[in-house]
């Protein structure tokens, strides 16, 4: 499989620099993630009054190869690829298809000699071994992003260095801050006639990326907290050599805490918002958008954990609210204002040092706003409920 080639060919790379006292871990984690959903109606609503469903089945391979020379150098690369295979049921949108995803592959180089403070470089790339063009009928099987994992199956050559440093503030505060950059290559798409399916094909240039993060870690006793945020700075996105927008500017804030009772109780929780400015769109000059055509997204996951030796299990809990209809950078196309809430829970277990095996179950049940200006008519509210599962084993070497 082209991953694991990738991440064993780099080991006697790096093993070249001549760190004689250098350790190197590889660990290898498959999984497989399962959705399926049901509801009023199918994906995109406003093209269909009938019940509509899907399922998808997502098998993503990481591997990861860390080489550390004491109070010198780290070196890491995280290698991101898999399969998935996804369907539509909903009448007059029924699409399936089964595809590679692109390889999504990081290298990290940080110097570990200064006290107090880690400068880093890192090249992260999107190695295009998906599947971008969808003819036909299996354009249905984009489905909505906030119901499956994989909602587009491919795009081109993206590459961004970054570059950034981690700050020790005391013992127990760590401040870390970066810059990154990103070129994104052109790849083709196909022309979308719905309800029909693809027709035909276009080019799409993506626009360049800039984006500036930063995080704070803190650690007290039992208590352990992270936040973080960045921005990003998008260019104008052609369609076959035209421009046509120049998406708003974006900002992510996270945060995410536990809190251990005691050896065998833990408590986490996570929480997530998102917004993006007015796009700049149609044709030069661009013009800002008179109203945002983007969305505020709220994200809050629960989750406590019960521990005992080799064994950990525990319930899950999430929300999710997207206050308006947004458009998707990543899928190119318009998602609709929901919430979303769910309740599971999880088990992990332990055999071995180097061996963990896990699996997870939610289900979700999930309310769209209502579209009095949809075309060609209005959609009112819909409802949806939903399942996901998945299961994986991590290994390290």
């Amino acid at each position: 499989m082209a991953i694991v080639g990738v991440a064993v060919a780099v080991v006697p790379l790096a093993t070249s620099l001549a760190w004689s006292d250098s350790q190197w871990d590889v660990a290898y984690n498959q999984e497989v993630r399962y959705f399926s959903w049901r509801g009023d109606r199918g994906f995109p609503a406003p093209f269909t009054a009938a019940r509509g469903g899907g399922t998808q089945v997502y098998f993503p391979t990481t591997v990861i190869v860390t080489g550390t020379a004491p109070d010198s150098l780290k070196f890491q690369l995280v290698t991101r690829g898999g399969f998935v295979s996804s369907r539509q049921t909903s009448p007059g949108l029924t699409g399936s298809v089964t595809t590679p995803t692109d390889t999504v592959t990081a290298a990290t180089l940080t110097l570990l000699s200064i006290p107090g403070i880690q400068p880093f470089v890192a090249l992260n790339a999107n190695l295009p071994t998906g599947r971008s063009v969808l003819s036909g009928s299996a354009s249905f099987a984009r489905m909505d992003p906030d119901l499956v994992d994989i909602a587009t199956f491919g795009e081109g050559w993206n590459i961004g260095p970054t570059v950034g440093a981690n700050v020790a503030l005391t013992p127990d505060v760590i401040l870390a801050g970066g810059w990154g950059y990103t070129d994104r290559g052109r790849y083709n798409r196909e022309n979308i006639v719905l309800p029909a399916g693809g027709v035909g094909q276009t080019t799409v240039d993506p626009g360049n990326t800039q984006t500036v993060n930063a995080s704070l870690g803190f650690r007290h006793g039992p208590l352990r907290v992270q936040i973080a945020g960045s921005h990003v700075r998008e260019g104008a996105t052609t369609f076959a050599g035209v421009p046509s927008v120049q998406l708003g500017n974006r900002s992510f804030v996270s945060g995410n805490g536990s809190f251990a009772w005691n050896d065998s109780s833990v408590t986490s929780v996570a929480a997530s918002w998102s917004h993006t400015q007015k796009n700049k769109a149609l044709v030069p000059p661009f013009l800002t958008e008179a109203f945002n055509s983007n969305s505020n997204v709220y994200r809050v996951r629960l989750e406590h954990a019960f521990n005992a030796p080799g064994w950990s299990f525990g319930p899950t809990g999430s929300y999710l609210l997207r206050d308006e209809n947004a458009y998707s950078s990543t899928t190119l196309q318009f998602v609709p204002a929901k919430t979303v809430w769910s309740a599971g829970g999880n088990l992990r277990h332990k055999p071995h040092d180097s061996v963990l095996l896990y699996a997870n179950v939610e289900r979700l049940w999930v309310t769209e706003r209502a579209r009095p200006a949809a075309v060609p008519n209005p959609v009112p509210a819909s409802h949806y409920t939903a399942w996901m599962a998945a299961a994986g084993v991590t290994l390290a070497f």
